[in-house]
């Protein structure tokens, strides 16, 4: 599973991780749910056709499996051989492990040599049906890829089910949310048909051979001239699967590289944006989320993250904006940078209201390090940024709140304050100021 660079078992980052996959699985229903719709039925129909050309063809297998004759040299006990070879005689001489004394008249030259001991064991060569063969490699391979990618597919249909339920109270059930939602489900149910039917054929103890075959070159594939036409029909079922493939469904991953403070302010990008609208906000543009041609990235970058429109406003989504003296609004002495802002631009205005948030990843941040460290820090900053177009200048920060992940009780004064958030945990605070800058 993708994950970003931090300790695996820290349980805070366990339950960022999935309100992440969550929250963006959210946002994709939202502005692409007909794309991602329409790949993974394609998918689905494509796997179930492969995979109702490749079952008989298993059964075929099973029925008389494909091998090339061959000799290994094997252990056998000395009363289970029937006939004297070479490697036998050599087993003889190698000198006395496992001895025991023999019966019958035996030549007295191996007596002499022996000093009238016999192996136990001796190895000796024996015919066998080889399974190793490039029929087998080609079947297993295939089996192998037709599996996964099973899989796959309903890991990622279950999430967007999961997505769907959550969303569906949340939105209200109107006719196209629920029959996305119902073809969803029934996707899901058909995926674990095809399942249990794939893995039911792993249990078949006659197919038990083909994991000890290895994996086949596949730009050498040929099958022997004159063969079974199951095999030949396995060859043709292969590429179609490689040649005439839909594109994939998308897998979603989280950007790699974000350690837990990337990730905690990854996932309070997501919950400004998924609590703006829940506030009745429309997107117009976000670029939280990157199409790339098998997987959806999900990750921060500096500048806008997201635009939206609603209740006459223009609401711009900023990580690590820097303010400066350049345009019509900044910082009015030196340059600061802060970790997210959201601009708010009523009409046609150039200057907006800004509400300034700082993700603090910390479990044990109090009311004292909250006063002692970063109240006045907090003030300097909401009078730093100004509408630099009027005279005299005027402050155009509505509040600036740290937020973090611990229990505290939030804590807010005149702009100023503390705002706990966390995974599973409410969001009143968060709503609260919000919609004191939407009055």
């Amino acid at each position: 599973m993708d994950s970003p660079a931090s300790n695996p078992e820290d349980p805070l980052r366990a339950a960022l991780l999935r309100e992440v996959r969550a929250l963006s699985r959210a946002l994709l229903e939202l502005r692409y749910r007909g794309e991602i719709e329409g790949r993974m039925l394609a998918w689905f129909g494509f796997l179930s056709a492969r995979w109702r050309e490749l079952e008989p063809v298993l059964e075929e297998i099973a029925r008389s499996p494909p091998g090339r004759l061959s000799k290994r040299r094997v252990k056998r006990r000395l009363s289970e051989v029937e006939h004297v070879d070479r490697e036998m005689v050599l087993s003889l001489a190698m000198g006395p492990r496992a001895l025991v004394k023999p019966r019958g008249d035996v030549a007295p030259t191996l007596r002499s040599r022996l000093k009238g001991y016999l192996p136990m064991e001796v190895v000796t060569e024996e015919g066998y049906l080889d399974p190793d063969v490039e029929e087998n490699r080609l079947a297993r391979h295939y089996w192998d890829h037709l599996e996964g990618d099973a899989r796959r597919l309903a890991e990622e249909v279950g999430e967007r089910d999961q997505a769907l339920r959550r969303a569906t109270p949340r939105e209200g059930a109107t006719p196209a949310r629920a029959r996305g939602f119902l073809l969803n489900h029934l996707l899901l149910k058909r995926l674990e048909v095809l399942g249990k039917r794939i893995t039911r054929m792993r249990g078949d103890p006659r197919l038990s051979f083909l994991r000890e075959v290895g994996t086949p070159d596949m730009k050498k594939v040929r099958l022997p001239p004159g063969g079974e036409p199951h095999l030949l029909r396995l060859l043709q079922s292969y590429n179609r699967y490689r040649r005439e493939a839909p594109p994939r469904p998308h897998r979603l991953e989280i950007q790699r590289s974000l350690d837990d403070e990337g990730l905690y302010n990854l996932w309070c990008a997501l919950k400004v944006l998924s609590t703006l609208i829940d506030l009745g906000f429309q997107v117009e543009e976000e670029r939280l989320i990157g199409f790339e041609e098998e997987t959806i990235q999900v990750g921060l970058g500096r500048g806008v993250l997201a635009r939206l429109q609603g209740e006459g406003r223009r609401v711009d989504l900023h990580y690590r904006r820097t303010y400066d003296k350049g345009g019509p609004y900044g910082s009015y002495s030196e340059e600061v940078e802060v970790p997210l802002s959201l601009e708010f631009f009523k009409g046609t205005s150039q200057v907006p209201s800004i509400l300034i948030l700082e993700p603090r990843y910390d479990l044990a941040y109090s009311r004292e390090v909250f006063v002692e460290r970063d109240l006045l820090r907090l003030h300097a900053l909401r009078d730093a940024i100004v509408s630099l177009s009027e005279e005299p200048l005027r402050r155009i920060v509505e509040g600036v709140y740290v937020v973090h992940p611990s229990r505290l009780e939030a804590l807010t004064y005149n702009g100023l304050g503390e705002i706990p958030l966390r995974p599973g945990g409410g969001t009143e605070g968060l709503r609260r100021i919000l919609r004191g800058l939407l009055r």
